[in-house]
């Protein structure tokens, strides 16, 4: 058995201690050593979740069309899977690609530059597959870490994941993604600031019965336009083009082209009058020089009848309220 760590005589005078307050007790309504003052959230600020819903089902529909167009375009069996989004500085994802090639492509609308990443095996693999080959092959790096042959596959690759792209885009924004080409060495700090956020999302891949991976990295100022609705939200109404639109639809309403006829007179039957009625008959009518304009068959103007310029015409002489058009139009 173990030495007591204190003995007895030691437990009953800090007992004792605590009992008489000559020994302090730190509790969770004792002491407290750090002041934390309150935080108020700005009524403008924003908390970003850096959560993407959309863009997260736009990537597993790209997946679901990766896996089958390249299975088709290398002629194996290619398995594509979205596997989540991340959210990083442009430093950390440089970091984290070294040894790895970078493509560069736009997505016209969209302005600026976006990356497609894959790592070398990946790429000696998607050659293999390409010229019917298998993984066990090594691969032959070239002065800038990779071969024209290797580059000029992962060209193909990457043009078919673009076209792939702009299909499971399709319904949300209409984007035209170009391939631009290879990024070499250095080249990589030209495209954007260390601090710049980029939106990296990663796609697993099963070829040649190995798995990989890719990604297809995001500026987020070049997603800044999409971002409320990547998230999930409405998009902000803006209330200028707001009043743009009410004015051309105000314009196109009140241009558009209407048919107007009138009655003369009123006469009230029963059903059994009317359906006895016979060429010749006459009936009698509460004043011919009264009458009611209709607009597309709905009551909007009283009026009298006359002559104008040697024409009948009629004279308004009332608007009629909506509530009384209604029940006329329902007569």
């Amino acid at each position: 058995m173990s030495d007591q760590v204190i003995t007895d005589e030691e437990k009953d005078a800090l007992l004792s201690g605590v009992e008489t307050g000559e020994v302090e007790v730190h509790t969770g309504g004792g002491q407290i050593y750090a002041n934390v003052r309150d935080f108020e959230l700005p009524p403008r600020s924003r908390i970003v979740s850096n959560s993407y819903p959309r863009l997260a089902a736009l990537n597993a529909k790209l997946a679901t069309k990766a896996t089958r167009s390249l299975t088709n375009l290398f002629n194996t069996d290619v398995t594509v899977a979205a596997n989540g989004i991340d959210v990083q500085a442009f430093s950390v994802v440089t970091r984290e690609s070294r040894g790895r090639a970078l493509l560069e492509f736009s997505a016209s609308p969209l302005e600026g530059p976006a990356l497609l990443e894959a790592g070398a095996d990946l790429l000696g693999r998607l050659v293999e597959a390409f010229f019917g080959g298998n993984a066990d092959n090594p691969r032959h790096e070239g002065a800038d870490g990779f071969t024209p042959g290797e580059f000029t596959v992962a060209s193909v690759f990457a043009r078919e994941l673009l076209e792939l792209l702009k299909e499971s885009w399709e319904g949300f924004e209409s984007i035209e993604p170009a391939l631009k080409g290879p990024v070499i060495n250095g080249d990589v700090a030209d495209l954007m600031e260390p601090t710049d956020i980029v939106v990296a999302c990663t796609f697993d891949i099963d070829l040649l019965g190995e798995p990989q991976y890719f990604r297809v990295l995001w500026p987020l100022e070049v997603l800044r336009p999409l971002v409320s609705a990547l998230e999930g939200s409405k998009r902000d109404r803006d209330s200028v083009d707001d009043a743009r639109w009410e004015q051309s639809i105000r314009g196109s309403v009140t241009a558009s082209g209407i048919t107007l006829s009138s009655t003369v007179g009123e006469a009230k039957l029963t059903l059994r009058e009317l359906i006895t009625l016979k060429p010749g008959d006459v009936l009698d009518i509460d004043d011919p020089r009264r009458g009611v304009m209709l607009a597309a068959g709905v009551p909007v103007l009283n009026g009298r009848f006359g002559l104008h310029d040697g024409r009948y015409a009629m004279e308004a002489t009332a608007w009629i309220p909506p509530q009384a058009a209604d029940r006329r139009s329902s007569h």
